[in-house]
């Protein structure tokens, strides 16, 4: 038989256990510090890496003939725009693929798109450009029919961080799409970001700038046929 545990006995051991109790916690903040510190350093390595971004322009000059200026023309395909000649504004924040339309042949060889925006709202921020765009047939996915899609977000749920990613996806119809490049950058999606793509069809490669800025440069590993629609998309 053992003896009854007495008054002393039980204060002892809650004594201990409040000694484990309060040591797991110390544990858990400075693991919590830790992570917190962890998450900060590849914030502040992400800025630096797009700091020194070397300051180059996307091309040395625009091309010598301009093909189509403003978004006259502009056609709502999905979503709540306003549309104007000179600017496409959307309007229903709820919606993660609204996009509008602009009919525009592009077969040149080579060929430079420029657009400033700013992406207004707390949490998730995304827009963007699909261009060289065929084949689309509904509007109402995330893909727009053959084309490729130069995107610029923010998403801190996903993402775990607030920095604003440069991104390039390969659409193959409105609902088949997937991301072959991505790049953080220091500048805010929430001020105006001047974005230009350059894309030269017969090699195949994209060169992305933000603000004159040369972020992202891609080969595709086969080139579009030539376009016959350009999307935007908040």
């Amino acid at each position: 038989m053992t003896a009854p545990e007495t008054r002393e006995d039980l204060r002892v051991q809650l004594a201990e256990q409040k000694r484990a109790v309060d040591a797991l916690n110390r544990q858990l903040a400075e693991q919590k510090r830790t992570s917190d510190s962890l998450a900060q350093q590849v914030v502040d390595l992400q800025k630096k890496a797009a700091a020194v971004v070397p300051a180059v322009p996307a091309t040395p000059a625009k091309p010598g003939r301009e093909i189509f200026a403003g978004s006259a023309g502009a056609v709502s395909r999905f979503g709540d725009w306003k549309l104007s000649e000179s600017s496409a504004t959307q309007q229903d924040t709820s919606l993660l693929f609204a996009k509008a339309s602009i009919p525009l042949r592009q077969d040149a060889s080579e060929i430079l798109y420029e657009f400033a925006a700013t992406g207004k709202g707390p949490g998730w921020i995304g827009y963007g450009l699909h261009l060289s765009a065929s084949g689309d047939a509904t509007g109402q996915g995330y893909g727009f029919g053959n084309s490729l899609l130069v995107w610029l977000t923010r998403d801190s749920s996903y993402y775990k961080t607030g920095t604003t990613y440069v991104q390039l996806y390969r659409s193959y119809d409105d609902l088949r799409m997937i991301q072959i490049a991505s790049v953080g950058i220091a500048d805010s999606i929430s001020s105006e970001l001047r974005t230009s793509v350059l894309y030269n069809q017969m090699g195949g490669t994209v060169v992305v700038a933000v603000n004159g800025v040369e972020r992202l440069q891609y080969k595709l590993t086969e080139a579009l046929p030539a376009g016959t629609r350009s999307r935007c998309e908040p």
